[in-house]
């Protein structure tokens, strides 16, 4: 059963909560991170997609993360 707007909201919390600790090895964060995003996308419904990539991309750019 796909994710509600809310369900999504706490993954995305929970994504963004983990992210210090992905950053721990910069190398592998990209990494790290797109697994989470795969596990996450796999939930939703396809009407979900566009506002989830855009909470992902906001929590890249508040981590710091620049390659």
């Amino acid at each position: 059963m796909p994710l509600t707007r809310t369900e999504l909201d706490t993954h995305l919390a929970h994504i963004e909560k983990m992210v210090p600790e992905m950053l721990e090895d910069r190398c592998a964060f990209p990494r790290l991170f797109e697994d989470q995003v795969e596990i996450l996308l796999g939930q939703l419904p396809e009407s979900e997609y566009d506002y989830a990539l855009s909470q992902l991309d906001t929590i890249v750019e508040r981590s710091g993360y620049n390659p």
